[in-house]
């Protein structure tokens, strides 16, 4: 039987910069979690957060029927409690919950919210366990967890999904972009994946670093990008979760298999890019530049008589969705009129294998600042655009 989380008996909290395993689903959820727990191994090294979509005015026995198919402990979440490892906490179908300082908290619902809420879930989780965090996003309908996902790629997490083809209500899963998902999984395979992806230094510890070395060569000459260059934890946490998603052995059998398969060629490139956006930093640059630098560019080509084009180089994952660069690389992005002639017309330089020109470049106004909020990361960096 579940345990209820009171003053839980403590074993400590999680210690900084450890693992953090979140699960979200809806309609056909409760089938496919069991399936998932029951994969679990008995020593998970690592807690999990479990956010099923239930009614709300009625109890819920999720936490029951989750503690017959795994022997990890179980606890549904009544009041703020560390997260501990190899502890399953079940969400509650009454209240949404955030996850703050390495410990989870409850917070009210709101009348005709879904709850829980996997996308409230998954934001506050990124903020605190940043790369060391796993989201798993399985059967459902609507979108719930797609802005949480997005946030968990841009901190550097690991977005895992069920295979929509075989998913029992497949829009969940399916409403996120390519671009950000690291990992598509039949459901009966996940369990055994979580286990991989959480057992940290599988890699780094027995790393080939001939092997290393061939295979960012490899990468460099079909991509033109010197990986080698980039972090080496971060370098490495990517090629482990690529190979537990694969499931090949050595560093040496995954470059023979990237050397094969254009499809985990792009999947590595993609996972390697450095993914991030001025949501997460550099906001003063760009509120600088938008401030007293843009309007003097304006100012003198109206001056003039001339039309102005910038150009602001960004990185792309060559589908639409962006990975690094500036405000303006975004093409949603509003384009109030600057208050006559000229025309300022800003557009960002993408690529994935090489440079590419940039698309028509749109109009943006005096009215343009960085961004985007939270609320705006659902019409942002989509790949759909």
């Amino acid at each position: 039987m579940p345990r209820r989380v009171g003053p839980a008996r403590d074993r400590g909290p999680a210690a900084p910069g450890s693992q953090l395993v979140v699960i979200g689903s809806s309609a056909g959820g409760i089938e496919a979690l069991s399936k998932v727990v029951a994969g679990l191994p008995g020593d998970f090294p690592a807690p999990i957060v479990i956010a099923q979509h239930l009614d709300p005015r009625r109890q819920s026995h999720l936490g029951e029927i989750l503690a017959r198919h795994t022997s990890l402990e179980l606890r549904i979440v009544e009041e703020a409690a560390s997260l501990e490892d190899g502890v399953i906490f079940v969400v509650p179908s009454n209240h949404h919950v955030e996850i703050a300082d390495h410990h989870i908290k409850l917070r009210a619902r709101e009348a005709n919210e879904s709850t829980p809420s996997v996308d409230r879930l998954l934001l506050s989780a990124a903020e605190t366990y940043g790369p060391n965090l796993i989201a798993v996003i399985l059967t459902g309908s609507g979108s719930d967890g797609t802005a949480g996902a997005r946030a968990v790629n841009a901190a550097g997490g690991t977005v895992v999904i069920e295979n929509p083809k075989t998913a029992a209500f497949p829009s969940m899963p399916q409403s996120l972009p390519a671009a950000i998902v690291d990992v598509v999984a039949d459901l009966d395979a996940i369990g055994e994946l979580l286990g991989k992806l959480v057992t940290t230094g599988v890699v780094v510890e027995s790393v080939d670093e001939d092997s290393l070395e061939a295979l960012l060569s490899r990468l460099r000459q079909r991509s033109g990008i010197d990986f080698a260059k980039y972090k080496r934890p971060t370098i490495l946490r990517r090629l482990q979760t690529r190979m537990a998603a694969t499931n090949q052995p050595s560093l040496a059998t995954y470059g023979r298999l990237v050397a094969q398969d254009q499809a985990e060629y792009d999947r590595l490139v993609s996972s390697l890019l450095i993914k991030v956006t001025e949501f997460f930093r550099d906001t003063k640059v760009w509120t600088y530049l938008a401030d007293h630098v843009l309007p003097g560019l304006v100012e003198d080509a109206r001056r003039d008589g001339k039309g102005t084009s910038t150009v602001v180089g960004g990185l792309f994952d060559g589908r639409g969705g962006v990975l690094a660069g500036a405000p303006g690389c975004r093409r949603r992005e509003g384009q109030a009129d600057l208050g006559g002639d000229p025309d300022l017309r800003h557009g960002c330089g993408c690529g994935r294998d090489r440079l590419r020109a940039p698309w028509p470049l749109p109009r943006v106004g005096a009215g343009w600042r960085p961004g985007p909020t939270p609320e705006a990361l659902p019409h942002r960096f989509d790949g759909r655009s």
